[in-house]
């Protein structure tokens, strides 16, 4: 019997494997080099995405306590209105009752109120118009703040 490995030198691997193999080495270290480089260039994107949404989220958050303030405001205005409004009601009853020089006088509290009820009627329209407009900027943030989120989604 022949001993084992004896009757061998040794075994040589032939050059053009040995070739295939250094290859593929280098084509997977390519490979892996680019797909780290993408995903690096992924999670940037990523976070800045995230930025982005936190960011469109705190101005949400603000244009919707401005406009809780504007209702508010608003709120107090028409109260206001209704208020002085019965004023000038009662008055206007009490002017048939009252002598006249005091009904002068009531007279002239109707007009200071009537002047009074058309500036706060504007400042209500302005109000309005106010809120309006931050309830359009809420709808605008929302839907910013929607396609990004599709955005990241997408990213994802």
């Amino acid at each position: 019997m022949v001993g084992l490995g004896n009757s061998r030198r040794g075994i040589k691997s032939p050059p053009l494997l040995v070739a295939a193999l250094v290859a593929c080495i280098i084509v997977l270290g390519f490979n892996y080099w680019i797909a780290s480089s993408r995903s690096v260039d992924l999670q940037n994107r990523l976070m800045e995405l995230e930025g982005r949404m936190r960011r469109a989220a705190a101005e949400r958050g603000a244009v919707e306590m401005k406009k809780n303030e504007f209702q508010g405001e608003l709120k107090k205005q028409r109260e206001q209105i209704d208020k002085i409004q019965s004023m000038h009601g009662f008055q206007i009853e009490n002017i048939n009752k009252i002598h006249r020089g005091e009904k002068e006088i009531l007279l002239n509290n109707i007009t200071i109120n009537d002047q009074l009820i058309q500036n706060l009627q504007e400042n209500l329209k302005t109000l309005q118009r106010k809120c309006e407009k931050l309830q359009l900027d809420v709808n605008r943030f929302q839907n910013n703040q929607t396609n990004l989120q599709r955005k990241l989604s997408f990213d994802m």
